[in-house]
């Protein structure tokens, strides 16, 4: 086969190829436009390692096992149906599927979908993979990652005191009010709680530049579903007297 198309600009070659299982094309466009083609066996170990590259090779007319120039090639597109035959023919490597905790049947179990409704004996394609194995985690429709945490340890933490820095200034910027509080979350219902990826919001302060502090990074985030009630706090510590 052969033809004229556009002259590639870089003035290297050009290659396609499409592996099939028994069979490998090659179709390559010259420097000057002009197409060629090669077709070889997709498996011939005796001959060649890799028939996509000797069928390259056979058409840059370079001799059996000889290095490739690298600037003699301008793109080489590929396609293949070697994964699908594999994934037919139920060959391959062994496999494990790593998947969230208590998902662990949703493969097996599909979409349930009955092609012969009335059928008494279902059968089922076999899996592809050997063992499957949960990871205590998800990944969101973001690519972030989310951790269920134990909320028995959340509650724990939520029984924890709770510290507030309360400054209130006087109208000429000096403080009026700078206290030390301590406070508790009362009538805490847990509904929910995870880590994963959070931004920092700091807010600006009459009197103290958190707004302005250096945070390079936001290292971790827990968040919570809860319904609670703030409790009144008691002074620990007042810094004016």
């Amino acid at each position: 086969m052969s033809g004229t198309v556009p002259t590639p600009a870089s003035g290297a070659w050009e290659f396609w190829v499409d592996r099939g299982g028994t069979f490998t094309d090659v179709i390559g466009r010259r420097p000057d436009g002009a197409l060629a083609t090669h077709k070889l066996l997709s498996d011939n170990p005796e001959a060649y390692r890799d028939a996509a590259v000797e069928g390259i090779r056979r058409l840059l007319g370079l001799a059996p096992g000889a290095a490739i120039p690298s600037k003699r090639i301008g793109a080489v597109k590929m396609g293949t149906t070697v994964a699908t035959n594999a994934l037919l023919e139920r060959k391959g490597e062994r496999t494990l599927l790593l998947i969230t905790k208590g998902f662990r049947d949703a493969l097996r179990i599909g979409y349930q979908a009955r092609p012969k409704i009335f059928a008494k004996h279902i059968i089922k394609p076999d899996m592809l993979y050997e063992r499957v194995a949960e990871v205590d985690e998800r990944v969101r429709a973001d690519g972030t990652v989310e951790r269920a945490l134990d909320l028995d340890a959340v509650r724990a933490s939520l029984a924890a005191p709770n510290f507030l820095l309360k400054i209130i200034p006087h109208v000429d910027g000096t403080p009026r009010i700078c206290e030390l509080v301590e406070y508790y979350l009362e009538d805490v219902t847990l509904k929910g709680a995870w880590t994963s990826p959070a931004a920092l919001s700091l807010m600006p302060h009459a009197l103290a530049p958190v707004a302005e502090l250096p945070v390079l990074e936001v290292v971790s985030a827990v968040h919570m579903v809860c319904d609670l009630t703030l409790g009144l706090g008691r002074v620990v510590h007042d810094y004016l007297r």
